[in-house]
């Protein structure tokens, strides 16, 4: 398990990513008796699903719906609908 400071340090994001990534419903830590923040292991994979994710600029509420569906249909379907949104921002459509 790594608590919060090093799971930040390790995916080189702050403490305070981690925290509303938590309130936003799409990851979730352990608190133990001493009041830190721990991840198990599903929960720092899923870090490493985020902030691969939200390099490719992907909004907080697709990577959502993403987990919320555990559907690999609905992860390519979102996938695609942000690059669409992408390219119309580009104006190479």
């Amino acid at each position: 398990m790594l608590r919060i400071g090093e799971a930040a340090s390790r995916y080189q994001i702050s403490k305070r990513t981690l925290r509303h990534w938590e309130d936003e419903g799409i990851l979730s830590s352990t608190r133990m008796d001493n009041g830190y923040r721990y991840y198990d292991e599903e929960n720092t994979a899923r870090i490493h699903q985020i902030v691969l994710l939200r390099s490719l600029r992907l909004p907080i509420a697709a990577i959502e719906r993403i987990f919320k569906a555990n559907d690999g249909a609905a992860a390519a379907a979102e996938m695609s609908a942000h690059l669409s949104r992408l390219e119309q921002q580009l104006g190479t459509t």
